[in-house]
């Protein structure tokens, strides 16, 4: 279906043979990897050195697939699919941006900035449950769609709320960082949106980024004549932070705790916020034991105990079942790969692997978490503020 120059993508079925994997041996194209990674450490202020060059060349940054060209894109014009699916869209012809609308009445748009080394398609399943497939995660710029643990919690716990998701790829749109810059084009997707589905222009939009997607909230805030997003509501920094908006926006910060600088400096901004009689609120997250429930989201319960078991005897697991030192600097991969190895085909890479992203969050450290959605999305419905520390 083409709508006023974009290429949009409804297609959808059932499985009817086997998944072809994606393509995770590719190497790096090295310009978007680039900025990503130095992203990354600007934002994070501090960079964390890899353990060796052993663990280097076995388990290095990888890409998604190479972006696919205008002309490869599906197209469909009369495809019967359910309203409630995934949908896609390159708006504007190069604003990649996909959506998915809740069952019943949809009481708002949230929308969702990845981080650094990220993209919008990680929010999504080329396979949702019960079958139905999303064929448009091969037209992404990466040629898939992760649908990584902690991005996908928060897309069905948004969507069980009753609002709209939306996601955008930001950057050079495959595995980059955000430019508060961007705030525009995301307006341009979230407007395109709300058309495509014939929502009313009163509908609220909240709006959450994670790190340098972060970045994007407060412009998003601003003024309409300043860039802004009309009829926002409330914004949700996360391993990031946002200061006063001109517009008075709410304001949750949402922080981990090893993240101890930008905790911090998301603590400061809570007050300013405060201070200037604008509703605020901040959650600091605190590390998680590695259990067999914990790993559930990528693993089933029999290899999560394998899994357990091979990090406590290699010495990566105190005697709580704590990570001992941070995953972004340790050999756990080792461990893990020969314990899953022939039972699950997770890839262990950086910004790609189901595992890698627990184990970020696990260790608390500026990682995307879904763990708090429900209080996200309390807190930008008005139900709460202040400070909310995990006990």
């Amino acid at each position: 279906m083409t709508a006023g120059g974009e290429d949009v993508v409804f297609l959808g079925r059932l499985p009817d043979e086997p998944e072809t994997e994606m393509n995770v041996l590719s190497k790096d194209s090295g310009s978007a990897g680039s900025r990503c990674r130095t992203g990354l450490a600007v934002v994070v202020i501090a960079s964390v050195a890899l353990a060796s060059a052993v663990f280097i060349s076995k388990y290095r940054q990888v890409s998604c697939r190479s972006s696919v060209s205008p002309s490869n894109l599906m197209v469909a014009a009369d495809v019967h699919y359910d309203a409630h699916h995934p949908k896609y869209a390159k708006v504007k012809g190069d604003i990649e941006t996909l959506w998915q609308r809740p069952a019943g009445e949809v009481k708002g748009i949230f929308f969702a900035a990845h981080g650094c080394c990220h993209q919008g398609p990680d929010y999504f399943s080329e396979v949702e449950p019960g079958g139905w497939k999303f064929d448009a995660c091969q037209s992404t710029n990466c040629g898939g769609c992760l649908g990584l643990p902690e991005e996908v919690y928060f897309r069905r716990t948004v969507l069980s709320r009753g609002y709209m998701v939306v996601a955008v790829s930001g950057g050079a749109g495959t595995g980059d960082c955000w430019s508060s810059s961007e705030a525009p084009r995301v307006r341009d997707a979230i407007e395109y949106v709300r058309q495509k589905e014939n929502l009313p222009d009163s509908l609220p939009v909240f709006a959450t980024g994670s790190s340098s997607g972060g970045s994007l909230m407060e412009p998003m805030a601003a003024p309409v004549g300043k860039g802004g997003v009309s009829n926002i509501k409330c914004i949700v920094p996360m391993v990031s932070v946002a200061g006063v908006t001109e517009r008075k926006i709410p304001t949750l910060h949402v922080c981990m705790s090893q993240d101890s600088w930008t905790c911090g400096s998301a603590h400061q901004q809570y007050l300013s916020i405060k201070a200037a009689g604008i509703r605020a609120g901040e959650i600091a997250t605190r590390p998680h034991s590695l259990t067999v429930g914990f790993l559930s989201k990528c693993l089933n319960a029999e290899l999560a105990g394998k899994v357990i078991k091979a990090l406590s005897d290699a010495g990566y697991l105190d005697d709580k079942g704590m990570l001992a030192e941070d995953p972004r600097a340790s050999n756990w991969r080792e461990p893990v790969h020969e314990a899953i190895k022939g039972e699950n085909s997770d890839t262990l890479v950086a910004d790609k692997s189901c595992l890698s992203e627990l184990m970020n969050v696990a260790w608390s450290y500026h990682e995307f978490t879904g763990e708090y959605t429900e209080k996200m999305l309390d807190f930008c419905e008005g139900k709460w503020e202040g400070t909310l520390a995990e006990s």
